[in-house]
């Protein structure tokens, strides 16, 4: 008798345990959602900003002040897409309910929308980067929303870490897999 109420204790406060988890958890993502979101107001603010600067929108930007603000463009991309990084770990981990697109994209368009956001930066940099895509490749099958910003922070982060030389991208068919045994 003793143990089954030690038993009927221990799976009540278990469950407690776990609903009031449960609860702060939802609450959490609550918040971190919210939060990520208000970040993207004024990060889509000061991007509108800088690339109507970039265009002349507002006059011709002096030589001078052209290398900053176009680093400035770059590093709001970055901010844009750490911003989607963390939102998308959100919805993962707490709100478990990533939603995640499907469409077929080439391996060009990948790589173009990638350089768009990176391209310039390497060349402030001095770094001497080349990119190729073989001729035939297969569409790929990706998250859109997603593949160009993975691809955008691998190769900032490759020009960051870097120790030396330039950086080489190259999409191409994989060679066959060898006959197995």
């Amino acid at each position: 008798m003793l143990a089954a109420a030690f038993l009927a204790g221990a799976a009540a406060g278990g469950g407690a345990v776990w609903a009031w988890q449960r609860h702060s958890a939802k609450k959490f993502a609550r918040v971190f959602s919210f939060a990520m979101h208000e970040l993207n107001t004024p990060i889509t603010a000061v991007n509108m900003t800088v690339l109507n600067l970039l265009s002349d929108v507002f006059g011709e930007l002096p030589a001078p002040l052209k290398p900053w603000v176009e680093m400035t463009r770059e590093q709001v991309g970055r901010l844009n897409g750490l911003v989607g990084e963390v939102r998308d770990f959100v919805h993962m981990e707490l709100h478990e309910d990533l939603r995640v697109g499907s469409a077929e994209m080439s391996a060009q368009e990948i790589v173009d929308e990638a350089l768009v956001s990176i391209a310039r930066g390497m060349e402030q940099a001095g770094v001497e980067f080349t990119s190729s895509v073989e001729k035939g490749l297969p569409p790929l099958r990706v998250d859109p929303d997603r593949a160009a910003r993975c691809l955008t922070s691998a190769l900032f982060h490759a020009r960051k870490f870097r120790t030396g030389g330039g950086i080489e991208l190259k999409a191409v068919r994989a060679p066959p897999a060898p006959p197995s045994s």
